[in-house]
């Protein structure tokens, strides 16, 4: 079954056929490990990269009321940050809604601006504080979160620049965009941190990674660390690595919806119903990444304990 699967994976990038000693040769290039037959050299300890996105999928405020999942004990944010969104998009409404779902902050110390009223419909209806001027949120909080697109970070900042003292601390989710870009725009020695979320964070399972700038401190790191956790986990990672977390954290969930989706198909060509196949296959990569996760073994020893001898 395992060469069956994996062969149905890896066809999805091919028009040919592929037989399985190809797909395993593939895979191996792809993901590079000590052979698991040499056990002095075997990985048995929890790697590093253990504490994956995927640690928090089961705390996720659309699941936190069914028996089968369970939430983390949420940390609050100190009493005197007041947090703005500027930019009323799709991850600053899961940051948002996030934090009043975890019950980190009281409601109150939340504001968020976009210049579309609409945006900010969801928000607002749980009581957070919205305008369609930026600088109503700068005067307001002292923790700002960008949540604009690239392209117009630029006009942004010229525009509440001004405004942003010695007490603020700017927290930029803009793709691309470097603490340096950031520092030129913003007044010198401003707090400046650098955030790589990831899609699943809309369902509070993301994957984020973020790098201080110069002038932070060890308590920015707690409060980013905070305001990160209430969307799925986090790490600290230099500014330099942010590119890397991109491809890995940042692009990793297009490539596991295909493997998903090349599982199904698998799934239906045997004979199942898309539906079923579609059920199975994502209750497959849930339980997988759960089991890899609680157990803390490697995924290697999983995958070998799956997999039949002589097959």
């Amino acid at each position: 079954m395992l060469r069956l699967n994996l062969k149905c994976v890896l066809s999805r990038f091919s028009a040919a056929p592929v037989s399985f000693e190809a797909a395993h040769r593939y895979c191996i290039l792809l993901c590079p490990r000590v052979p698991l037959a040499d056990p002095a050299r075997r990985c048995t300890s929890t790697p590093p990269f253990v504490s994956s996105p995927l640690r928090t999928l089961y705390t996720s405020p659309i699941l936190q009321d069914s028996s089968t999942f369970h939430r983390l004990p949420a940390m609050a944010l100190p009493a005197e940050v007041k947090l703005g969104f500027i930019g009323g998009g799709q991850m600053s409404k899961s940051i948002c809604l996030g934090l009043i779902e975890a019950k980190s902050c009281e409601i109150d110390a939340l504001w968020t601006s976009d210049t579309n009223e609409k945006q900010l419909s969801h928000v607002k209806r749980r009581g957070v504080h919205t305008t369609t001027s930026n600088l109503d949120v700068v005067k307001n909080c002292n923790v700002l979160i960008l949540c604009v697109k690239p392209n117009i970070i630029s006009p942004v900042l010229n525009e509440i620049s001004q405004y942003i003292t010695k007490d603020h601390l700017v927290i930029s989710i803009a793709a691309g965009i470097t603490i340096n870009q950031l520092s030129s725009l913003l007044p010198s020695r401003t707090r400046i941190v650098r955030v790589m979320p990831n899609t699943p964070s809309l369902v509070g399972a993301g994957a984020s990674a973020f790098a201080l700038g110069d002038h932070c401190t060890s308590q920015d790191a707690e409060l980013v660390t905070l305001i990160l956790e209430a969307i799925g986990s986090s790490v600290a990672v230099n500014e330099k690595d942010i590119d890397a977390v991109t491809g890995l954290s940042g692009s990793g969930p297009a490539y596991v919806f295909l493997m998903i989706e090349a599982l199904a198909d698998g799934g239906v060509r045997s004979g199942l119903s898309r539906d079923i196949a579609l059920k199975l296959a994502t209750q497959t990569v849930f339980g997988a990444a759960k089991m890899c996760l609680d157990t803390e073994t490697h995924p290697a020893l999983l995958k070998d304990s799956v997999a039949s001898p002589g097959e």
